[in-house]
């Protein structure tokens, strides 16, 4: 939680008369870490934050007793200006809460506390209520026993960039071949595409101009209960939804961001029986371990297999850094090993920055932190050297709340801020993201990990951007590995494409960031089901996965590859129903098992089986020792294992190449005997083959497979043939 200092109105008023200020370069932030004092000013004797402590309940988000403190000394009538302050939600002259219960049983309990003190509710799941409470009555919520914590909601926002190419444009569909299956009359006839997004402004002007369809269904969860809010985002996601699937049915939802809102229009968006939900948007105010609250709404959604979910990855790639802090750790933190600071020079007059660690214990649905951190942003001044703190965030994590701290405010752009992190109670080691939630120049600056919530999920096809005019990826583009170890994103695809709904006085604009590349692959997505070959969202997702570039860059930002209507070819094809077959490097695994594991591993793996801890079998549907088919022939595979386990199922053919066949669950039933379901058809080269059946009891990283074997918890087995 944050808290001005004494000095900070006054500084920022100094800051504020300053005739013209410079935009900074990454040097000038290079350069201010390298100067700062060591010896940096921290103010402990922070009266208001102790007297917020000690009065209210550790049950209680910190920001919300503030809000709710600040409107009793100065009144309603500064709500809106406070509850900014802190980054909590209002509407009208109530705030946002989200009410965790004790256990699922204690909803109903909760929802009648709100309707007692005067508030409404909006949604629950999962054991959370989402409603907006009038400030007074947010202290007294620590006295309900049925409440386990009252935190503020997440918000999450579109994944669009502001940054500024002067390049030429370039038809993200051309680029990715789609022309090509419009012309076979492929168009996505049939198929629904739900477009969750946040504002549709200048969608009725883009439908009378032919850029986008009539939605089949529209409606706004939004708090004014209009579309056209906000921003001309979703109209831009819809027109190249429309440009790549022209027959496609578009239904529309409409919200402002906030959580409760995105799950009511999911939940309406599947209720509408769409095939796929596109979503341009993300945050980063819970686990990036895919366990959030919007992760497991991504799950529920994908269950029983009719609706694929495609996520924009997120544009924080070049605003966000990982700290590893040691167990054992107290007081200041090193950034790294060359600086104490992260440096900020903001792009617009607000600074808003979120602090997120991997503490959020056993069940994220009761966030159990233990492992205290507080944050401090000072002001730099670069005539002096000196610094200055204005911020502080201290919630206090105490084994009931989030392991967040966030810090916002009003401040001059093109100043420097540097961000200090203190350990308070650290007992076991931490992954620390730092993120700049609004647009600000950022160093030092790392794109692992910076991956968005709900591109996290499991089931959610996460996709990076690439510059459509140079086919490199973008540095914003946001990554994994996820805090499980798992490879994000599984795909990318174009941005920085014309966009009529970005432009002005009747010329196209330019539509770039990670929110851009989603809609294309959504598009792509309708065009492969409207074909009739896939009977799924597993076979969908395949089909999306097994279409793809592979550029020669070797960065995990691209996925597995860049969506190409062209590849691979049909011999990879038809060597067996998964992607395109990998010799050296990395290979696609799913991301309960890797993600991105090296072939080598693989290799090591298969040559050395032995004291499997469970049982796996893997059995082709012919017999011979081994046995022999001929190029043509069909084979079939069964396979099982003795325990529940999450697996994966790999050819390896003559020449050692590796080739992953998806299965309709990576998660499979000890003791069930399973078929493969698709045709596998024996292709050339000649020689030795195999199927290797590798499962794991929990998730791992099978690049590790050696840790893992040794605490048992893989298991590999293998079935040879011969291709004569």
């Amino acid at each position: 939680m944050k808290y001005l200092s004494r000095n900070t109105v006054s500084l920022l008023l100094a800051l504020s008369a300053s005739a013209l200020l410079t935009a900074q370069s990454r040097q000038d932030l290079r350069d201010a870490i390298a100067n700062a004092p060591r010896n940096v000013p921290w103010t402990e004797d922070n009266v208001h934050a102790k007297e917020l402590f000690n009065s209210g309940s550790d049950k209680i988000d910190p920001a919300l007793l503030a809000v709710a403190s600040a409107v009793k000394s100065k009144g309603i009538d500064d709500l809106e200006t406070t509850a900014k302050e802190f980054s909590v939600q209002t509407d009208g002259d109530m705030v946002a809460v989200q009410l965790i219960a004790e256990d699922e049983a204690d909803v109903a309990k909760l929802r009648r506390e709100v309707s007692q003190r005067g508030g409404r509710v909006t949604t629950t799941y999962k054991g959370q209520v989402f409603a907006f409470l009038p400030p007074s009555e947010i202290a007294s919520l620590g006295k309900v026993d049925e409440l386990y914590a009252a935190v503020r909601p997440e918000m999450f926002y579109a994944s669009e960039q502001d940054d500024e190419k002067g390049l030429p444009l370039v038809d993200g569909v051309m680029k990715i071949r789609a022309d090509r299956l419009h012309k076979a009359g492929i168009t996505g006839k049939g198929v629904k595409v739900g477009l969750l997004d946040f504002g549709f402004q200048k969608y009725a002007e883009e439908q009378a101009a032919g850029l986008v369809p009539a939605p089949a269904e529209a409606k706004a969860f939004t708090k004014s209960g209009q579309l056209d809010v906000n921003t001309q985002h979703g109209t831009a996601c819809a027109e190249i939804i429309h440009a790549m699937a022209p027959d496609a049915q578009i239904y529309v939802a409409a919200v402002d961001g906030q959580v409760d809102q995105i799950i009511l229009a999911a939940r309406w968006l599947k209720a509408q029986g769409v095939d796929i939900i596109s979503f341009s948007g993300g945050g980063h105010g819970g686990p990036h371990d895919g366990t959030s609250v919007m992760d497991q709404l991504v799950e529920e959604m994908s269950r029983d297999k009719h609706l694929l979910w495609v996520n924009a990855a997120g544009n924080e790639g070049a605003k966000h850094f990982r700290v590893e802090v040691p167990a054992g750790a107290s007081g200041w933190i090193r950034v790294n090993q060359k600086a104490d600071f992260i440096a900020f020079s903001p792009k617009v007059k607000a600074i808003s920055l979120t602090v997120n660690w991997d503490d959020w214990g056993s069940d994220p649905n009761h966030p159990s932190g233990t492992q205290d951190i507080d944050v401090v942003l000072y002001h730099y001044n670069q005539s002096t050297q000196g610094i200055e703190q204005v911020y502080q965030s201290q919630t206090r994590q105490n084994g009931r709340l989030p392991p967040i701290e966030v810090i916002s405010g009003e401040v001059p752009a093109g100043e420097i801020f540097l961000l200090k992190l203190r350990a308070v109670n650290v007992t076991k080691p931490l992954h620390v993201h730092v993120f700049s939630n609004l647009p600000a120049l950022m160093e030092p600056v790392d794109p692992t990990g910076s991956i968005g919530i709900p591109a996290t999920s499991l089931s959610a096809l996460a996709v990076g951007a690439v510059d459509v005019t140079n086919d490199k990826l973008e540095p914003y583009s946001s990554r994994g590995p996820t805090d499980d170890n798992r490879a994000k994103p599984e795909l990318s695809s174009y941005d920085n494409v014309s966009s009529a709904a970005y432009g002005q006085n009747g010329a196209p604009g330019r539509f770039t960031g990670t929110s851009a590349a989603c809609p294309h692959v959504s598009g792509l997505a309708a065009l492969f089901k409207s074909q009739g070959q896939v009977n799924d969202a597993t076979a969908l997702r395949g089909r999306l996965m097994a279409n793809l570039r592979h550029p020669a860059q070797n960065d995990p930002g691209f996925g597995t590859g860049v969506t190409d209507v062209g590849t691979p070819t049909d011999d990879a094809r038809t060597r067996t129903p998964g992607g395109p077959p990998t010799t050296s490097g990395l290979l696609d695994l799913p991301g309960v098992l890797g993600g991105k594991v090296n072939a080598e591993s693989l290799d090591e793996l298969r040559q050395s089986r032995s004291d499997q801890p469970f049982q796996v079998k893997v059995r082709l549907g012919r017999d011979g020792n081994p046995p022999e088919y001929q190029i043509g022939d069909d084979l079939r595979l069964g396979f099982t294992t003795a325990e529940d386990s999450y697996c994966t199922l790999i050819n390896r053919d003559a020449e050692g190449e590796y080739t992953v066949l998806p299965l309709e669950s990576e998660r499979l039933e000890g003791g069930r005997k399973y078929v493969y379901p698709d045709k596998i058809r024996v292709t050339a080269p000649t020689g030795s083959e195999e199927f290797m059946f590798i499962c794991a009891k929990e998730r791992v990283n099978l690049n590790n497979w050696r840790r893992l074997a040794d605490q048992g918890l893989v298991s590999v087995d293998i079935a040879r043939y011969e291709v004569k």
